[in-house]
């Protein structure tokens, strides 16, 4: 590795091997499996080698509703877990939502009820208004569960059936702050 006050540089596999005292076939099978976890990013050619990677959400949600999935929960516990990370997601979006959060809730409770006879457009934004709920939490934590309970396979046997909401009795009544 390449190190200056500012930083290292990228490791390469050969640096590596040398450094750890391995063979360099054992050097990059590490960093692969490091780069597969999402903790190192892998660029080849000129100047490159393996950098810590910055953290990846998108990443750590996927493999987090993979282990659930795993691991056998219901959709039961998937519903009870959604619900506390939401409530807790819409009291922090009660006091961190800026300006451009309530908007944007706003204008997806407007697309909403305009949906409310399409059940694919309707159920989409759902899942948008709820994500965007824990967006303006401005908690990344909240975020990255909320994502991966979305993830989850199991959630597949909780969408509605039907093709249209056409003939629901419930009202449809944003509020929201002014």
């Amino acid at each position: 590795m390449r190190c200056s006050p500012s930083g290292c540089g990228p490791a390469t596999f050969s640096a590596l091997a040398a450094r750890f005292n391995a063979s360099r076939i054992v050097a990059r099978d590490a960093l692969r499996t490091l780069e597969a976890l999402g903790i190192v990013e892998i660029r080849m050619g000129k100047g490159g080698g393996a950098r810590i990677a910055y953290g990846n959400p998108r990443l750590f949600a996927e493999a987090l509703a993979v282990q659930l999935d795993l691991t056998g929960v219901s959709v039961a516990e998937i519903m009870d877990a959604q619900r506390a990370i939401e409530t807790l997601g819409a009291e922090l979006a009660a006091e961190n939502a800026t300006a451009a959060d309530i908007e944007k809730l706003r204008r997806l409770l407007r697309e909403a009820e305009a949906a409310i006879g399409d059940l694919d457009e309707f159920t989409r934004l759902s899942r948008d208004f709820h994500r965007a709920v824990a967006e303006a939490s401005h908690n990344r934590v909240i975020l990255v569960q909320l994502v991966s309970l979305d993830m989850c396979p199991g959630r597949a046997a909780m969408l509605p059936r039907r093709r249209s909401w056409r003939g629901t009795s419930w009202k449809f009544t944003p509020s929201l702050p002014t």
